[in-house]
């Protein structure tokens, strides 16, 4: 009899159960009956092997939504002035503030001992994503809209925009993070 152990290293037996089960009814058929089976680490199995097309996923998306923030961001009236007015650095910015704040994220918990799931690894990167793609569209609509005073410069015109929006992004990313984690 193999038992299943709370501590994880004393598991070897029960583990190697597991994976011999899978093979023998991968391998097993017969012609009268259609079998489907489980185990306790099939869904661990299937994310493993789903994880492994993911990263190709990740990438495409961060390049893809780096494109949108570049090109959407500015104000153009041509095609001839795409690349001039378009906001490339501010784009490629925001998507490496987005994506070290996923890896910072992943090395603190790792530091404190929080085991991460593939689940979290796969589906963090994409909220983390949308949400810091929706703050610097937030960021730079403010901006653009504010008016510098007469006696303003330009940093006292950021700092007065980034107070004045803040807050919003604040409490939406606030209650973000308390629904999933």
């Amino acid at each position: 009899m193999v038992k299943n152990h709370v501590n994880p290293e004393e598991n070897a037996d029960a583990i190697e159960w597991e994976a011999k089960f899978l093979e023998f009814m991968k391998n097993y058929s017969n012609p009268e009956m259609n079998i489907s089976f489980s185990s306790e680490r099939s869904i661990q199995d299937e994310l493993d092997r789903e994880s492994q097309t993911d990263e190709k996923t990740i990438l495409i998306s961060y390049l893809v939504m780096f494109a949108y923030v570049s090109i959407t961001l500015g104000q153009y009236n041509s095609c001839g002035s795409l690349f001039v007015k378009s906001k490339i650095l501010l784009g490629l910015s925001g998507v490496i503030i987005v994506l070290a704040s996923v890896v910072s994220s992943l090395g603190i918990f790792s530091y404190l001992g929080i085991p991460a799931t593939l689940i979290i690894i796969e589906v963090i990167p994409f909220l983390v994503l949308a949400v810091g793609v929706d703050n610097i569209f937030i960021i730079v609509q403010a901006y653009q809209r504010s008016r510098r005073g007469p006696l303003e410069t330009r940093q006292q015109h950021i700092g007065r925009v980034i107070g004045e929006v803040s807050p919003s992004i604040f409490l939406a990313s606030f209650a973000e993070s308390t629904c999933f984690f």
